[in-house]
């Protein structure tokens, strides 16, 4: 029996065993508490943690503030008459005890999930325990990670927050889409129906979630509520994405308006046996199809004008094999937006804060302009993509910009590039692949690092490769990965300049990737970066 039960999915809660609450005040109990139960696999440093929760004071002020949160912590939380400690403390290191049953609704809700994946099933249709696994799963995803509570003044904490948000998020759409395609099949619309409606409070903007309501509307005999269906998906992509519903969608809507599809009336199959052959529930061709259980869909479409065909090969489905032909255009942006305040669109990017100085932005051209600044020694801008915030490396396909540097760089480092980054507990991987120049030289490189590796590497990267390039000349250049091999290449003006193939790709196909645009000036270099025709392509 679990002597103490962590409630993280849409709120911060912890209950003893005899059903008391554990009143935690402090903020920074709270979220030391939280990271502790979350990342408990491995013993954590005090310097880590000090510098997670205080990143303003110093390191000094950091320890002493994390000896006092972590006494008071201990307090609160230890249970009563047990002699065993819930923390493990060393002088060096802070673990939550693994030897200690402390139940966490995501730990329970991703092993759920995990579970199902596991479970060599015929399809998931006949298999009623990971139907009921599932169900359990969705249950305990009672909103996002936290809720509404994090620590703003520490942005490292607040960047593991969205991070965990947006993994959980994918992986709630996950579970919902599962049950809705398994109900569609076996002809539950009441079932389907639910949990197409859960995803989109999840996520309005889904586009395949509209699509799969307004089959399931049709297939129960609402039509009129199927067309009107259509016109929400319209104002909601129209309002959210600036975009229109795909050709996909379109087709399904005129299908339900001229009665090509309509109400189905098929015989529920038994959930314990195999499906007749020849049996079918619903018009196969409209049917939603088999989402595959190890790929996370994004199902964000931010420019209906560009989509890029990347991507051919074979994923495993539901009891099926089907081959993926299409990606998804995550974001488009050509800089000419200059309605929203700031220097470029901030419901696409938003700035990630960096220890140097901002340079100045502005938008006034058609491109973003990181212009000259010889006031200051050293400036730097990170932009991030804002939604989603972070694909995992399995859904990662490109990167790419239009980018130059004008011939005013008067020495100095001066560099723009595209990123992929993750982070782990102990450091990041990190690809770049941009622009660079220094003292005259400019030229395009490409650079992959393991942050956690310092101690073995220094500062010599995994790879490098570099090609020389001309100053005041637009040049295209694209990130690219195959996610198969995890092999990550840089390519100029639509031709591969260098690859380099990753050794642990399990580990980074799991793991959460963001996209940004990173562009610095050090040691009192002078010069005007521009970028344009930004684009970010992933796949169902």
């Amino acid at each position: 029996m679990s002597q103490l039960k962590l409630f993280l999915l849409g709120k911060v809660e912890a209950i003893r065993a005899g059903g008391t609450q554990v009143a935690i005040r402090s903020e920074r109990e709270q979220a030391l508490f939280v990271y502790l139960a979350l990342e408990s696999r491995q013993m954590h440093r005090r310097e880590h943690l000090a510098s997670l929760l205080w990143p303003d004071v110093t390191e000094e002020q950091a320890r002493n503030s994390l000896r006092v949160t972590l006494h008071r912590l201990r307090n609160h939380i230890q249970i009563e008459g047990k002699a065993e400690e819930l923390i493990l403390a060393s002088r060096d290191g802070v673990q939550l005890n693994p030897d200690r049953k402390i139940w966490i609704d995501i730990t329970e809700f991703l092993t759920l999930i995990a579970s199902v994946e596991a479970h060599n099933h015929e399809s998931l249709d006949e298999c009623a325990d990971c139907l009921e696994a599932l169900e359990a799963a969705v249950i305990l995803y009672e909103g996002e990670f936290l809720g509404s509570w994090t620590l703003y003044d520490s942005q490292q904490f607040y960047e593991w927050v969205v991070l965990k948000q947006e993994l959980f998020h994918r992986r709630a759409l996950d579970a919902l889409s599962y049950l809705t395609d398994s109900y569609y099949r076996t002809g539950q619309w009441h079932r389907a129906e639910i949990h197409v409606r859960r995803q989109l409070e999840l996520e309005p903007w889904r586009e395949e979630a509209h699509r799969h309501l307004m089959l399931i509307l049709a297939a129960r005999g609402a039509r009129s509520a199927a067309l009107a269906q259509y016109e929400l998906c319209m104002r909601v992509l129209a309002e959210e994405l600036s975009a229109s519903p795909s050709s996909e969608t379109t087709d399904i809507y005129h299908r339900i308006r001229d009665e090509e599809i309509g109400t189905a009336d098929p015989k529920p199959r038994s959930q314990t046996g195999p499906e007749p052959q020849g049996q079918q529930t619903a018009d196969k061709s409209t049917s939603p199809k088999a989402f595959p259980w190890r790929k996370w869909g994004i199902g964000l479409l931010f420019s209906a004008i560009l989509l890029l065909i990347v991507y051919l090969g074979s994923s495993t489905f539901l009891g099926a094999s089907t081959q993926i032909a299409t990606a998804d255009l995550i974001l488009s942006d050509n800089f000419d937006d200059r309605e929203f305040e700031g220097q470029f669109n901030e419901a696409l990017w938003f700035e990630i804060g960096n220890p140097q100085e901002v340079c100045p932005l502005s938008q006034a051209t058609g491109n973003l302009l990181i212009s000259e600044a010889p006031t200051l020694s050293e400036c730097g801008n990170k932009l991030r993509i804002r939604k989603p915030l972070a694909l995992p490396g399995n859904q990662l396909r490109s990167l790419e910009a239009r980018m130059k540097i004008s011939d005013s760089h008067n020495g100095g480092i001066i560099a723009t590039v595209l990123s992929w980054v993750t982070g782990f507990p102990n450091g990041a991987w990190i690809v770049d692949c941009g622009i660079f120049g220094d003292d005259g030289s400019l030229r395009v490189d490409f650079v992959v690092s393991d942050t956690r590796l310092i101690s073995e590497t220094g500062d010599r990267p995994l790879h490098l490769s570099s090609i020389p390039i001309r100053y005041d000349t637009w040049y295209t250049v694209r990130l690219q990965l195959d996610p198969q091999k995890m092999e990550f290449s840089c390519w100029l003006d639509g031709e591969e300049m260098a690859h380099f193939a990753a050794t642990n790709v399990a580990h980074l196909q799991s793991a959460p990737f963001n996209q940004e645009i990173n562009s610095w000036r050090l040691n009192g270099a002078v010069g005007t970066v521009l970028v344009d025709d930004v684009s970010v392509v992933g796949s169902d």
